[in-house]
């Protein structure tokens, strides 16, 4: 359901240290007061969107 062609660039460029990468990018995407929790959210929507998609560009994951 959720697509996000940012974040499937981020998921790209992540590689093996894709949490680092999903907060800064989604730090930097996001502009809301709750950077924090919206970033915990972002993370798991993207595992999530990777899961359906089936792509898996973590590695670890």
């Amino acid at each position: 359901t959720i697509k996000n062609p940012r974040v499937d660039i981020v998921g790209e460029w992540a590689g093996k240290n894709a949490d680092d990468y999903y907060q800064e990018r989604i730090m930097l995407h996001v502009k809301d007061k709750g950077l924090k929790e919206r970033i915990t959210r972002g993370v798991r929507i993207v595992r999530m969107c990777y899961d359906t998609l089936g792509n898996n560009h973590t590695g670890s994951h």
